[in-house]
């Protein structure tokens, strides 16, 4: 599958999309220093985390991990990476509620059903010191792969890139309080983000506020944060989150 095919946005979308990127090229910190094109036969360890009620139904009308919106430009990021002679490891996962989700490796369509903190324990067991880690989440997804980058020292290892997009905390935004739903995840502390941004290379934020009672906001703690123009239910297809993404993945200038 090639990455490009995969874009379906209007030629206006795709120029703002370029200036956006070009922005995101001057909002960095010093960690772009680790965005330089990778060696070949790299292995990376992709971790993708969708949001609540993310899971779309497949041809047999079950929910799946494997066919949610964010899985298309995920596989066009892969096989951009295995073009290069990288190899890639994938866990991708999302929720049917908030507290049940369906996991899948490698895109297999035979998926596990966990809940969040079974999640992020078995996502940190399964790390790999030698492997470069690539974090992506979504809404209570970005809760989740917040919560596995600030555990992740735990095995000797470092997130290589961290995208968190309009992350919502599983804990706070509990559907009954909706004020809780309205700024970043507010169940991490400044202590836990700091020590989310020690364990990771480079940190993009992406957030919205078009969506008045679920939006996330903007993390000190993250090397760049972008405000986009979308809603809380569009955001993680958005153009500007996944040239970057491409950015940080491959290390390939889009």
């Amino acid at each position: 599958m090639n990455f490009m095919k995969l874009l379906t946005v209007s030629q206006i979308n795709l120029a703002a999309a370029v200036l956006t990127s070009l922005a995101l090229h001057g909002c960095g910190s010093g960690n772009d220093a680790h965005l330089s094109v990778q060696g070949e036969h790299e292995s990376v360890h992709l971790l993708l985390f969708g949001g609540n009620r993310s899971c779309k139904s497949s041809t047999d009308s079950i929910p799946s991990p494997v066919t949610m919106d964010m899985a298309p430009r995920a596989i066009g990021l892969i096989n951009r990476l295995r073009s290069g002679g990288g190899t890639a490891e994938v866990l991708t996962s999302c929720f049917i509620d908030p507290d049940k989700i369906l996991m899948s490796r490698n895109f297999s369509p035979k998926f596990d059903t966990t809940n969040p903190e079974t999640l992020i324990d078995q996502a940190v067991a399964d790390i790999d010191a030698n492997q470069r880690i690539f974090i992506i989440g979504h809404s209570y997804g970005g809760w989740i792969a917040m919560k596995i980058a600030e555990k992740i020292s735990s095995r000797s290892a470092q997130v290589a890139s961290l995208i968190t997009i309009d992350a919502i905390s599983h804990r706070g935004c509990t559907y009954s309080n909706w004020t809780n739903c309205l700024a970043a995840p507010q169940d991490f502390s400044k202590e836990s983000l700091d020590e989310v941004k020690a364990n990771t290379l480079h940190w993009a934020n992406f957030y919205q506020t078009t969506t008045p009672y679920l939006h996330s906001g903007s993390i000190a703690q993250a090397d760049v944060n972008l405000e986009l123009q979308a809603s809380h239910f569009t955001i993680d297809t958005n153009e500007a989150v996944w040239r970057h993404a491409d950015r940080m993945l491959t290390g390939i200038e889009p």
